[in-house]
């Protein structure tokens, strides 16, 4: 029986066999000197990636598949009828699959892994892929998904795969699959494919500096290059098997009936083997990359990372140094830190700075910190000058160039710097430096010195006038006369205030003592002493020489073009304080004038308070500090200076106190357009929606009944609106409709003892945020319904700066004004009140103001309304309980709220 069934296997199974004609052996190709070097090197490779040669089946395939049924599938009658399936599964799956549905599928299962398992073409990895394609399908009995799946197994070789496994018809040779399906080069392919890819990876971190990304793409090169070698080998070995087993075989007499097929076969199998040769040659290559790699890459990584290291001590130490004077030289800390960063390719420029925890600063910052640490001592040289300025107009020369030398010596060894095309740059003051080279070598004319003549004496009056004016000095007021000595004529300068040879400033009055007409022998005059009048104003001052009896009368009115000269003040006198003079003489005073109008300065340019500053002190005025002006137009950048406080161009006073003004932010968006509802009372729903839909400006929202229509309403029409009739609302906003419901008839009048059951708190009554309104105000207090009858109010609830605010509104002549903000707090209960933090920082600048005596009377009484505050809801009857400071109590305000 056993017999038969090989017999009859064998007839299905075996094709007619191909033979070899004489010369085409594979010793004769591939010697086994040739072929034991090659093995060698490859072994020197890497051991693993030449295996055993594979054994040579000495049984064809049809007895093998025969063999293995038997002894493992089941009876004779069992393996024939599977086997015969199986063959035909090809032709007609659907008629084929229809007829397994009566197979034992263990049986069936163990077949078709036999066929697989006595193909001696396929390698281990090839079995295993299409045996767990079998087992899968067979485990469901779904024959037909069976199919399909070996076919998507190897998608390009299904149709051979098949041809090979399940028609002996077809096979015309047993090797027939190595020339239509490789399913281990396939395999093969896949490996080196992605031994590439992890190379591309390498490079693309390797060149990026990313080198533990690089350190971990290297193993897995190592690992890929291992797995393809191992895999190249097999693929050696099973090509090797296939050409031995093809020229071993098929070397019958018979190579006239198939001669040229078995030669083309014997080609083309030997440059497959050819191929596998050349490409295990090829990992002797890569894994010399492999270690060239590994020797490479640590010390890249350590260079990179030493180099990191060095960048983050440099900045480090440059950012120290950026206020000192050695903030920026040649080779210091910040030339090094820059020519770290610039030294690294761009590529490398992410990792070099890196992310997260490991990030290192951009030398940018060390460049804007050193601009602005020239700004900042720039802005400290421009305040310092004005402080010399002011020495220099007050005459102090001592002081001011002692300030000048100080000011001179810091900006040289503490310079404003800069960091430019790779080089530290000094920042020049050149109108600093012009303006303490003027005040150096010029000073201002009314500090300049002169000496009162000392030839002035015993000179007539005339050419003593001519000699001051040639000194630059004036006669103060007319002479004062003395009696002359003995033979002494008129008019002759005995003496002068200041004395003559006394250094004074230029252009100061000078009062002459010249002598009279020789007296007439007479009753010496009643004598005064001058009071103190120097620094009076000048009505004080005539009054006080008015009463000690002598005739003040001003000589000279100097401008008051110095800050020490206060106008209207007495700036000299002659005869001066404590001096001697006849009663009812006239002694001359010198009155300080106004001060002199100025223009005030264009501050276009100045982007600091100091250097605004300083423009306003050049030009003669009293900086003040800087101060918000106008919104910024279109264009202007916010806190840049454009006029002063009072504006310009004036002219002013010198010395008047003037503040430069900066743009502020652009205003915010005006108020939004307000319109009053529409008069829809009386109308039909339908007429009053169009009237409020008629230009856009309002929505309609629900039309909802109203109360029982009382005297000339209509039930059916528009009782009331929300907001109300009338009452100004902004675009877009709903209004509600409420419609007369026809007049009902009660049997008896309601109990007021007993009051209505309150209406069920409704879903989210204690949701408050959001714009709402209140209207039909009724109270317990009449002064306060009375105010509140026909009133309509509005707040809105909303979270600002992380606190929940409420802001309450009233129409003002249309418009809708908030007049009170604060912060709120709502408790689980839905109950709205102030937060009571805020209360307690308003009580605690309440108790301040207090102690001073300065507690307004009005935010008493917020704070008292405030304190007491809670607002609850139930549906649209909101209840406020409220205290009244005026009152003394607690009112209690009931109203109709609906959310905007």
């Amino acid at each position: 029986m056993i017999a038969r069934i090989l017999i009859w296997l064998a007839v299905h199974l075996l094709p007619v066999m191909a033979v070899a004609g004489n010369g085409y052996t594979f010793n004769e190709r591939f010697p086994s000197s040739k072929l034991e070097a090659f093995e060698d090197a490859a072994r020197k490779i890497n051991p693993d990636c030449m295996p055993s040669p594979y054994p040579l089946e000495a049984e064809f395939y049809p007895l093998r598949v025969g063999k293995a049924a038997l002894a493992n599938c089941g009876s004779d009658e069992q393996v024939r009828k599977y086997s015969k399936y199986i063959l035909h599964l090809k032709d007609n799956p659907a008629v084929t699959i229809g007829m397994l549905d009566d197979l034992k599928v263990d049986a069936a299962q163990c077949v078709l892994n036999t066929f697989i398992d006595a193909d001696s073409t396929l390698n281990a990895y090839q079995k295993d892929d299409y045996k767990s394609v079998v087992n899968a399908g067979i485990s469901v009995a779904n024959w037909y998904g069976l199919m399909k799946g070996l076919s998507q197994l190897r998608a390009a070789d299904a149709d051979s795969f098949l041809t090979t496994l399940m028609s002996a018809r077809e096979r015309n040779l047993e090797l027939e699959a190595l020339y239509h399906s490789d399913v281990g080069g396939r395999i093969l392919d896949a490996l080196l494919t992605k031994r590439y890819k992890h190379v591309l990876a390498l490079g693309y971190y390797r060149e990026r500096c990313e080198y533990d990304a690089a350190s971990l793409e290297l193993e897995n090169l190592r690992t890929a290059t291992y797995d393809a070698c191992v895999e190249a080998g097999h693929a050696y070995r099973q090509a090797e098997r296939n050409l031995r087993y093809h020229s071993y075989t098929f070397r019958l007499p018979l190579q006239e009936i198939s001669g040229n097929r078995f030669h083309e076969d014997f080609d083309l199998m030997a440059n497959v083997l050819e191929s596998k040769m050349r490409l295990l040659e090829q990992f002797e290559d890569y894994y010399a990359e492999l270690e060239q790699l590994e020797r490479d890459l640590p010390p890249e990584a350590k260079t990179f990372a030493a180099r990191r290291k060095a960048y983050r001590t440099a900045f480090d130490t440059a950012k120290r140094t950026i206020s000192t004077a050695a903030s920026c030289r040649t080779l210091d800390p910040l030339t090094e830190a820059l020519a770290l960063a610039n030294g690294t390719s761009f590529s490398c420029r992410p990792a070099f700075y890196g992310a997260g925890e490991d990030a290192l600063p951009h030398t940018d910052e060390l460049v804007a910190a050193l601009a602005q640490e020239a700004r900042t001592r720039s802005a400290a040289y421009w305040a310092r000058l004005d402080r010399i300025r002011g020495l220099h107009m007050a005459c102090k020369t001592g002081e001011r160039d002692r300030a000048i030398a100080a000011l001179r010596e810091e900006m040289r060894t503490h310079p404003g710097l800069r960091y430019d095309s790779g080089a530290c740059h000094v920042v020049a003051q050149p109108q600093l430096e012009r303006e303490l080279d003027r005040m150096t070598a010029d000073l201002p004319e009314h500090c300049q010195m002169t000496a009162v003549p000392r030839d002035i004496l015993r000179l007539p009056t005339s050419e003593a006038v001519r000699a001051l004016e040639e000194a630059r000095l004036f006669v103060l007021g007319a002479p004062t006369r003395v009696p002359p000595k003995a033979d002494e004529p008129e008019g002759i300068v005995v003496d002068s205030a200041p004395a003559p040879g006394e250094p004074v400033r230029v252009w100061t009055g000078v009062a002459l003592t010249v002598t009279g007409p020789q007296p007439e022998p007479e009753e010496e005059p009643e004598r005064a002493t001058v009071p103190a009048i120097l620094g009076l104003t000048e009505a004080k001052a005539l009054s006080a020489l008015a009463e000690a009896g002598l005739n003040g009368v001003v000589g000279k009115r100097i401008p008051a073009d110095r800050l020490e000269l206060k106008p209207g003040f007495v700036h000299a006198a002659v005869p001066g304080p404590g001096r001697p003079a006849a009663m009812g003489s006239a002694v001359s005073l010198t009155v300080i004038g106004p001060r002199p109008m100025i223009d005030v300065p264009s501050l276009a340019g100045a982007k600091t308070e100091a250097q605004a500053q300083g423009i306003l002190a050049e030009a003669g005025f009293v900086p003040g500090p800087a101060a918000a002006g106008h919104p910024a137009p279109e264009g202007e950048e916010p806190g840049t200076f454009y006029d002063t406080d009072p504006p310009g161009p004036g002219p002013y006073p010198m010395f008047t106190t003037l503040r430069p003004l900066a743009f502020t932010l652009p205003a915010p968006p005006a108020e939004p357009e307000m319109r009053p509802v529409p008069p829809v009372k009386g109308l039909k729903p339908g007429k009053a929606q169009d009237m409020i839909r008629q230009d856009g400006f309002f929505e309609v929202g629900t039309v909802s009944a109203g109360k029982p229509a009382t005297g000339n309403e209509k039930p059916g029409t528009v009782q009331s609106t929300a907001p109300g009739i009338g009452e100004p609302a902004p675009e877009g906003t709903t209004v509600d409709l409420f419609v007369a419901a026809p007049a009902v008839a009660t049997d008896a009048p309601e109990d007021p003892a007993q009051p209505a059951e309150p209406a069920p708190l409704a879903a989210g009554d204690g949701d408050w945020m959001g714009l709402w309104e209140l209207s039909d105000f009724s109270t317990d207090s009449a002064s306060a319904q009375q105010s509140l009858s026909e009133a309509v109010l509005r707040f809105r609830v909303e979270k600002a700066d992380g606190r929940l605010m409420f802001a309450l509104y009233s129409n003002r002549n249309g418009e809708w004004k908030r007049f009170i903000n604060f912060p709120a707090e709502i408790d689980d209960s839905g109950i709205l009140r102030a937060d009571p933090s805020f209360l307690r920082e308003m009580e605690a600048e309440l108790r301040a103001d207090a102690a001073k005596g300065q507690v307004p009377e009005l935010a008493k009484m917020i704070f008292g309304a405030l304190k007491e505050l809670e607002m609850t809801r139930k549906g649209v009857a909101c209840t406020i309980r409220i205290y009244d400071v005026r009152g003394g109590q607690m009112v209690t305000l009931d109203a109709r709220c609906r959310r905007l």
